[in-house]
């Protein structure tokens, strides 16, 4: 299997591991949050941070 690189292709390793991160937690049924320094914040290069926050875990311990 081959990652589609087409979008990030200019962000650096730490963007990426955000960006699947981000990804990760839509596929356990989070969504988006305002948040900068969630993992959930809808844009990559905007985000502060790419590992769960609080918020983040919060949010699939809600659901889970």
């Amino acid at each position: 299997m081959k990652l589609n690189t087409h979008y990030t292709q200019n962000y650096n390793a730490w963007t990426i591991k955000g960006i699947a991160v981000h990804e990760l937690g839509h596929a356990m049924g989070i969504d988006h949050v305002s948040d900068h320094n969630a993992v959930m914040h809808p844009d990559a290069p905007g985000r502060n941070v790419n590992t769960p926050s609080a918020d983040d875990t919060n949010g699939i311990n809600a659901l889970y």
